[in-house]
């Protein structure tokens, strides 16, 4: 597991658990042996509450400012506390990567320690404040023979060791939020041990109330809160701008910047930035607030800049027990045959490489939905996405869902399940048996315009109408009988060209009577309301079509596929 600079590999792990990396000063970790000092603060409590056998690998990236030459690098020592002492543990280092890595049988305090060359020349000091004490976490900045960064320690200390002998260097102090005096230290032809010591001193400052805003995309407005912490005496001011993470200015939020000004005695104020809701499911999405430019002897102190993040708001939705539900949820919408028991419907976005390999022939495009429900229901559910970005028809005759499933290895697999293409609605839409995850993929090949024709027949009270014979004229011809969910298709169509679809079943009229229409892309919402007649006329099973169907239900347990429907009938029809 990678946590931080910290990367750790169990030899097994036989029961699940949770892995802690947490940064320790380098007081706690405990004395070094000879002539060690820990590297940039390196030292880490690793702990874990998974059953693991050893031997346990735990490397470090070392950053770039320390040790930053060959020789260096090779004096760095992973060291580990075992039974009260610190004992090396180095089992490999790679200059070209800048990691080092130990083996242990067992998880306590780590530490990347440095071994002094005493012959080579070192600056050293302290950062204390006006009193006289420490100041912990100050970034010291050595430049110019050699580049290198470090942290002052709880008592304000820190060190460069192992420097290049007659070298010119410059050490500065970083701390954010105080006037440090000298801003820098100057060594020219550096020999033997130099002491460069700084003195923090506390300034006004501003910052943001917290490192993280939360807000929903269809609150209206992020407010964003700035705290004058350090007094409020005098006006103050400074200036603050919005940047893009994953959430987009212009599409979900209106870019924002200003300046923020602290009247005499006021001790915070908010910034305001609009939101921008829509109707996307599109989930977390993260944007930056960054403060600069404060007025004369104020600073601005950590946090800077902050995160807003943007959540979703049509991420879940109840879903009542009934017959043909549909729910929607942002650009994903569920139709279940039938839910017996209510519940709760969720869509999250993922992230489409995450489900499984796309299969031959499929470029994986996204984007992609995990969609679950607490409600109990009946398969199978037809899942939709519209995806109004795609205005290019060919692009979009190319779209497929993919479905995640396990294969007879139980290893996850994605699998074609799209059942139709609606341009003219920018809906993509696939059957499947149970809900997972659901991925937007190209087909890479071409695909033959051929589409399809499909729908409901429904009474006026919503209720699916079985048995149902609808006939299709126009370029093509054929008839379809209405399954137990009252829907019809007809697939594989040729395109540009107009088409006839009519309904009819004994004893009921229908509204519409036929639907013609041109067709350009798949046609999936060509349904039809059947009204009893209120006197029957016929025996609907005296109806060749209708005869076949029953037979195949209740023979063969399953609908009649369409050549043994059109095969059957004939037969019949023929016999007069």
């Amino acid at each position: 597991m990678q946590s931080g600079n910290v990367n750790i590999n169990f030899a097994n792990v036989s029961t699940s658990g949770v892995t802690l990396t947490t940064p320790l000063p380098p007081s706690a970790v405990g004395t070094l042996p000879g002539t060690f000092q820990i590297a940039n603060n390196l030292a880490f409590e690793i702990t874990t509450t998974a059953s693991i056998t050893a031997p346990i690998q735990v490397c470090f990236n070392v950053p770039n400012g320390t040790a930053p030459t060959l020789l260096s690098f090779t004096l760095l020592k992973v060291m580990h506390a075992e039974n009260g002492q610190l004992v090396d543990r180095t089992s490999s280092r790679n200059f070209n990567t800048r990691t080092i890595c130990a083996q242990t049988n067992s998880l306590s305090p780590f530490a990347v320690a440095e071994e002094v060359d005493e012959t080579l020349p070192s600056i050293s000091g302290r950062v204390t404040d006006h009193a006289g004490t420490g100041v912990d976490g100050v970034v010291i900045h050595l430049s110019g023979t050699l580049d290198q960064l470090t942290t002052t320690g709880e008592d304000g200390s820190y060190s460069f060791v192992n420097l290049t002998p007659d070298g010119d260097y410059s050490v500065s102090p970083n701390a954010p939020g105080d006037f440090v005096s000298p801003s820098s230290a100057l060594f020219n032809g550096l020999s033997g041990n130099q002491t460069a010591d700084f003195i923090a001193v506390d300034l006004p400052t501003v910052k943001f109330a917290s490192e993280l805003t939360q807000v929903s995309e269809n609150g209206g407005t992020a407010l964003v809160n700035v705290l004058r912490p350090s007094g409020t005496t005098g006006q103050v001011s400074v200036s603050y701008a919005t940047s893009d993470d994953s959430a987009k200015a212009g599409i979900d939020y209106v870019s924002t910047s200003g300046s923020l000004t602290f009247p005499d005695g006021v001790s915070s104020a908010s910034i305001l930035i609009p939101l921008i809701n829509n109707s996307t499911l599109d989930g977390e999405r993260l944007f930056q607030v960054s403060l600069t430019n404060p007025t004369d002897g104020l600073a601005i102190a950590l946090p800077n800049p902050t995160t807003v993040s943007i959540f979703d708001d049509e991420g879940s939705t109840p879903t009542a027990s009934g017959l043909g539900k549909t729910v929607t949820l942002g650009n994903v919408s569920v139709t279940y045959t039938n839910i017996s028991v209510a519940g709760l419907t969720l869509a999250v976005t993922i992230d489409p490489n995450s489900v499984a390999s796309a299969p031959n022939g499929y470029t994986i495009t996204g984007p992609a939905y995990e969609v679950s429900t607490s409600a109990t229901y009946t398969a199978p559910v037809n899942v939709c996405i519209s995806l109004p970005s795609i205005t290019d028809a060919t692009t979009f005759s190319h779209l497929k869902i993919l479905h995640g499933e396990t294969d007879s290895n139980n290893q996850p697999v994605l699998v074609d399940r799209t059942t139709g293409l609606d341009f003219a609605n920018h809906a993509v839409c696939s059957s499947v048996s149970s809900l997972s995850a659901f991925v937007i993929a190209q087909a890479n090949s071409p695909i033959s315009a051929r589409v399809s024709v499909s729908g409901l027949v429904t009474t006026l009270a919503g209720l699916p109408v079985s048995g149902a014979t609808i006939t299709l004229s126009g370029a093509e011809s054929g008839f379809s009988v209405t399954d137990n969910q009252g829907h019809y298709s007809f697939p594989n169509l040729a395109t540009n060209t107009s088409y006839t679809v009519t309904p009819s079943l004994v004893n009921y009229s229908f509204t519409p009577g036929s639907r013609t229409f041109s067709l350009i892309a798949n046609k999936l919402d060509a349904d039809f309301l059947a009204i009893s007649n209120a006197v029957p006329s016929a025996n609907p099973i005296d109806n060749a079509t209708f005869f076949v169907r029953q037979h195949y239900l209740d023979f063969l347990g399953r609908e009649p596929d369409a050549s043994g429907l059109a095969f059957w009938t004939n037969e019949i029809t023929s016999c007069g």
